[in-house]
């Protein structure tokens, strides 16, 4: 794509910054502005020398941009939306980067009515172990599912130029209706999330705490990882989305009902059968790689 006279990204952190990074490797942006309402988080972005400047002041910032991208939790987008729009510019194109979607959309419909920019709604399937700007990198992207999500204020040209956008980030765009995309989200994120700390609960309950402590290793490392996520962000994420994810837990516990049955009764074919197909499951969603390798640790003569 031909990129941007200027874009600016609104939110700092791990997402915004490391959009900011891939812009400026790419040369998709002439001059890339920042803005973050955290005195910390502008700090850490400047350290990382991903903008060509931060400003401070959200209305000042606003002033710039050619594409604007929204790179903050959900609600916080919600709010900067009818600000971004009553700012709007003709031929500016605003994205998000928030993991849902539906009221998102709905948010922008109402606010893009009448202005002159467009919105798109966008999910990119990326992340890091650690936020914030001290943890971005400019290939964050690279071959990442990137959700878009176009509505009444998404016109064909600008719907067009976000799919151009993420092709050019490196990512795999994925054009999809907002209440599909957090249905699925719900199953294939904030429920691992849920399930990751349901884990890590029970696992705080062992008898022995001390040598629970000590036996811990990479199974439990790997299961509870999502755990360790930030409170204050996935309470937001969990609660914006909270009809999908209960249902998806709905579907937990009657998953984990399997299992617990075919235990109780002591029943290995049933069991059995019930962890080949969450293998199969797995093998399909996320690929064989790490299925091969659980394989061959089993493989390796445990006791």
């Amino acid at each position: 794509m031909s990129g941007f006279r200027s874009a600016l990204v609104l939110g700092t952190g791990l997402l915004g910054t490391s959009f900011a990074l891939a812009l400026a490797k790419r040369g998709l942006a002439s001059l890339i502005a920042g803005h973050d309402p955290d005195p910390r988080a502008r700090a850490a972005a400047e350290a990382r020398g991903a903008f060509s400047y931060i400003e401070p002041s959200l209305e000042k910032a606003l002033a710039t941009g050619e594409l604007v991208v929204l790179a903050a939790p959900p609600r916080a987008v919600r709010d900067l939306l009818p600000r971004v729009a009553a700012r709007g510019t003709a031929g500016r194109l605003v994205i998000d980067v928030a993991s849902t979607k539906a009221l998102i959309v709905l948010a922008a419909e109402r606010a893009f009515a009448d202005t002159a920019s467009a919105f798109v709604g966008g999910h990119p399937m990326a992340g890091a172990p650690s936020g914030g700007a001290g943890a971005a990198h400019a290939d964050l992207f690279q071959n990442a599912p990137f959700a878009l999500c176009p509505s009444s204020v998404s016109p064909p040209e600008a719907l067009e130029r976000a799919r151009a956008l993420v092709l050019a980030l490196g990512a795999r765009p994925l054009i999809v209706d907002a209440r599909a995309h957090d249905a699925a989200v719900a199953r294939i994120s904030a429920l691992p999330h849920l399930a990751a700390a349901a884990v890590a609960l029970a696992a705080g309950e062992a008898p022995d705490a001390t040598l629970a402590e000590k036996l811990a290793a990479a199974g439990f490392r790997s299961t509870t990882r999502v755990a360790a996520g930030g409170r204050a962000l996935w309470t937001q994420v969990l609660l914006e989305n909270r009809d999908e994810v209960l249902a998806s837990v709905a579907s937990l516990k009657e998953a984990v009902g399997v299992l617990e049955d075919a235990l109780r009764r002591s029943d290995e074919e049933a069991l059995g059968e019930a962890l080949e197909r969450a293998r199969s499951v797995r093998s399909r969603l996320a690929g064989d790689a790490d299925a091969a390798r659980v394989t061959l640790a089993d493989q390796g003569g445990r006791a």
